[in-house]
């Protein structure tokens, strides 16, 4: 999600457990600044509101709404009228969450405006302050830089770990096991884009095939990579970071 102006746009759930693409407009400046001030994704806000028509593109190559929010699973896009309640949120993935916006927070913070977008996608997979429009188009021309550098980081995560525990002495089994574990904390970290689970279920798979717990082939990882989020995540089927030649090709 993201702060536009004096919008609040983002993916939600409805009551039925049900992806919509939600706006909500800020009332006046200092509740828009409140929501600066926190870690949104900590809190669980409850919203009324109505759904509302998709725009129509604007011609055949424009952005696309419609395809948008089915590559993100979502089934409408909603209108929220006001903020019927809200609660801090529990647990791990909250904890992981709000450490990844502290990373955001210091790349707004330290880097030049210019290149803040730009890291913001390559280092940790948020998108939130790209234009749709812009974002859309990249994909539609196959740039998508973030794909490329999450499977780098990915590795680059699992050899530098890997390589100081060796060091450190420990056995190449508890070694592996500690990045099997380890590695599916990044990917909450980095966002969960369907790129992010994409590189770290195929690495999780060859560490464990490494560890001769089984055997599995590198374009069986693939495949079961790629069965395993298409079932968890269908409008990921739509996503170009799920694309499978991309996957065959980076790797």
């Amino acid at each position: 999600m993201k702060i536009d102006g004096g919008v609040l746009k983002g993916f939600a759930k409805t009551n039925s457990n049900e992806i919509v693409y939600s706006k909500l407009k800020f009332t006046n400046e200092k509740q828009k600044r409140q929501f600066e001030d926190i870690h949104i994704p900590s809190y669980q806000f409850t919203l009324s509101g109505a759904f509302q028509d998709l725009p129509p593109a604007a011609h055949d190559y424009s952005f696309n709404m419609e395809n948008y929010l089915k590559a993100n699973g979502a089934i409408g896009m909603f209108e929220a009228e006001q903020i019927a309640n809200y609660k801090k949120n529990t647990g791990i993935q909250t904890v992981l969450s709000e450490h990844r916006w502290r990373v955001k927070q210091h790349i707004k913070d330290n880097f030049p405006e210019s290149l803040v977008v730009e890291a913001e996608s390559l280092l940790i997979g948020d998108r939130s302050g790209m234009d749709e429009e812009l974002g859309s188009e990249l994909q539609d021309i196959g740039h998508n830089p973030s794909v490329c550098n999450i499977r780098s980081s990915c590795r680059f995560i699992d050899l530098s770990i890997w390589a100081l525990l060796i060091r450190l002495s420990l056995r190449k089994e508890t070694v592996d096991t500690l990045l099997v574990i380890l590695l599916p904390l990044y990917a909450v970290i980095a966002g969960g884009a369907p790129s992010v689970w994409r590189a770290v279920s195929v690495t999780v798979l060859i560490l464990l095939t490494a560890s001769g717990r089984f055997r599995m082939r590198m374009d069986d990882a693939l495949a079961v990579s790629a069965a395993c989020l298409s079932y968890y995540s269908h409008g990921s089927l739509f996503n170009q970071d799920f694309n499978f030649l991309t996957w065959l090709h980076f790797h």
